[in-house]
């Protein structure tokens, strides 16, 4: 990409200007091996436009995309309908242990803490009228049991979020969003594994959208990821969908969806119907099998980004899409193993084995939450710690995606990263939420394009009547400027006759004339 090509530039002229400036090893033994020169893959948001428009649902991404978060400080109304303030830190265990889970899990497992908790005082019933547990009976159990500190309230706070975000899934018909969102982004595969037609899909959304609960938010976020997924709208279609859509929507969230052409998103299409490459032909038939096995429905995506980390494992990133803007290093050949069920490897002295959130992360609490006479003394372990101290082995793989990354697309990194061998380094410009995405797509600063295009236009103007005046200098005409247009400053070009050698000169001396 040109991004990449200026990177590299720039990397060039710092280098030079810094004949220090070089690999000089890990500090562990490697002085400066070429095979350990590590990767930089340079990525933007046209990589993989619809990744901020898809609702996810693991903990940390819910969250910061219903709730008010600031800075990592949550602002929420608790259950006593008190404002209520939470951050969302490192110090907090149950952050560490949760923010990666589907939202699932996380609920299982708040209520599986509720149930440690109650051991040692047995009050309070988490059930309600209908016999079952709810996020507001877990609340309510929690409240009734006996004084645990810091413990119990970070638990109690956790409670209260989920309720929250529980709340946000039920009122905007989330999941409803979400199962054609992920249809769309999955080639037209629904959650049956079965591949809907274009006519099929559009229906879908045109009944979706009509759905006052739905919200001005969800649906630009439903026509977005159309637009992406389709390759274009038939202006037909687009006047269904907005006629369907209620509440009807602003001009400006309109222009959002235009705007995502400045990403490489085609957004008028001639026909519904779109002829399917064999790439297409092969995501389709994955998807059908993801579809068919996967745990979470609603989660069957698999963010650009994942893709992208698992070809440059296999040795199968395109070579096309992705040049080298310099000769690869070694590593690039050898991405390094997972250490997953189909490819698990043991060194000496090491020890490899997989490691995972799901079977790592929260079933050690049982045996490691006990301290004196069977009171919880702390909850459980980091799932972090459990691989953060694993020697990584070989060059670092750094990824710097422009245009922001999103915090599905860190829970992705997050999984790949924990069970590899390699350090792989993520960075951005900033973290986006889909609020933001939309919001900065709405106010793509069409006015600076609108101003180049101006600016061009006046530049061009000025060399037109620079062009004229050495016309006229060299035909020994008189120059006279349109009274609509603006002075520039030019030599005086008003001649009588003219040899050639005099055309020559005075040709130079008014091309000189008009430099700044």
């Amino acid at each position: 990409s040109q991004l990449a090509k200026d990177f590299h530039h720039k990397l060039n002229d710092f280098v030079n200007e810094n004949s220090e400036f070089w690999w000089k090893g890990d500090g562990i033994g490697n002085h400066g091996d070429d095979s350990q020169r590590g990767t930089l893959l340079l990525l933007d948001r046209s990589e993989d436009p619809s990744m901020p428009l898809l609702h996810a649902f693991t903990y940390q991404a819910m969250i910061n995309d219903l709730l008010d978060v600031q800075d990592d400080v949550l602002r929420f109304i608790n259950d006593s309908g008190a404002n209520q303030r939470c951050l969302l830190s490192e110090s907090d265990n149950f952050w560490l242990e949760l923010r990666h889970r589907h939202m699932a899990d996380v609920l299982k497992s708040l209520k599986r803490y509720t149930d440690e908790f109650q051991e040692n005082d047995p009050r309070a019933g988490m059930k309600d009228e209908k016999g079952e547990v709810s996020v507001e009976g877990l609340i309510n159990a929690v409240q009734a049991l006996p004084e645990y500190g810091e413990l119990k309230e970070k638990h109690l706070n956790h409670l209260n979020i989920s309720a929250q975000c529980m709340h946000k899934l039920e009122s905007l018909s989330l999941l409803k969003c979400a199962n054609v969102e992920q249809t769309m982004v999955t080639g037209g595969v629904n959650s049956d594994a079965k591949e809907l037609s274009s006519s099929a899909l559009t229906l879908e959304l045109m009944n979706l959208v009509k759905d006052p609960a739905v919200g001005i938010e969800e649906t630009t976020r439903l026509l977005g990821l159309y637009v992406i997924t389709q390759r274009g709208i038939q202006e037909s279609d687009r006047r269904r969908i907005m006629a369907a859509a209620n509440p009807p929507l602003p001009l400006e969230v309109q222009n959002a969806i235009i705007n995502l052409s400045y990403l490489g998103v085609k957004i008028n299409s001639e026909s519904r119907k779109q002829s399917k490459t064999a790439e297409d032909k092969q995501n389709i038939a994955e998807a059908k099998k993801i579809a068919r096995s996967c745990e979470f429905s609603y989660s069957r995506y698999q963010p650009a980004l994942s893709r992208m980390l698992q070809d440059m494992r296999t040795n199968r990133l395109s070579a096309e899409s992705f040049r080298y803007v310099i000769e690869p290093p070694p590593s690039a050949r050898s991405f390094g193993s997972y250490n997953d069920s189909s490819s698990l490897r043991k060194d000496a002295g090491s020890s490899t084995t997989p490691l995972s959130v799901r079977s790592h992360g929260m079933s050690g609490m049982s045996s490691t939450a006990r301290g004196l006479n069977g009171k919880l003394s702390r909850f459980g372990t980091n799932p972090d710690s459990l691989h953060k101290n694993r020697k990584k082995k070989g060059a670092r793989v750094i990824i710097f995606i422009a245009g922001g990354v999103t915090h599905a697309e860190l829970q992705a990194m997050y999984e790949i990263v924990k069970d590899s061998d390699k350090e792989i380094v993520i960075g951005s410009t900033h973290l986006l939420r889909p609020s933001q995405y939309i919001f900065d797509l709405k106010h793509l600063d069409r006015e600076s394009y609108s101003k180049y295009d101006q600016d061009v236009s006046e530049l061009n103007a000025k060399i037109s009547k620079i062009h004229a005046q050495i016309d006229a200098t060299i035909s020994g005409v008189e120059y006279i400027e349109n009274d609509n247009d603006k002075p520039v400053d030019f030599v005086d070009v008003h001649l009588e006759e003219n040899t050639d050698k005099e055309i020559s000169d005075k040709k130079k001396k008014a091309t000189c004339g008009c430099l700044p």
